[in-house]
């Protein structure tokens, strides 16, 4: 597989880093909630959004990488010394 514009690939390093900044906004909930007193988590799960957005971020790298897959054949008429 070969990129058509690999400099994008350098945007990969902001999904760790969009992550590594979710699980600390989770640790930082969990010690509020735990220095406020027993203040109900919500009920929907607060993971899911965070994760969609880390996918997220890593497919648009990826698409402004232009993956290109496959092969393409050519004939081309060659004159030269022989």
């Amino acid at each position: 597989m070969s990129f058509g514009a690999g400099g994008y690939l350098w945007f990969l390093v902001l999904a760790p880093l969009a992550g590594a900044a979710a699980g600390y906004s989770f640790w930082w909930r969990a010690r509020a909630r735990a220095r406020f007193g027993q203040v109900q988590a919500p009920a929907a799960p607060a993971y899911i959004a965070p994760v969609l957005i880390v996918l997220a971020i890593a497919a648009a790298a990826l698409a402004a990488a232009r993956p290109q897959f496959g092969s393409h054949q050519t004939l081309s008429d060659d004159r030269g010394i022989d």
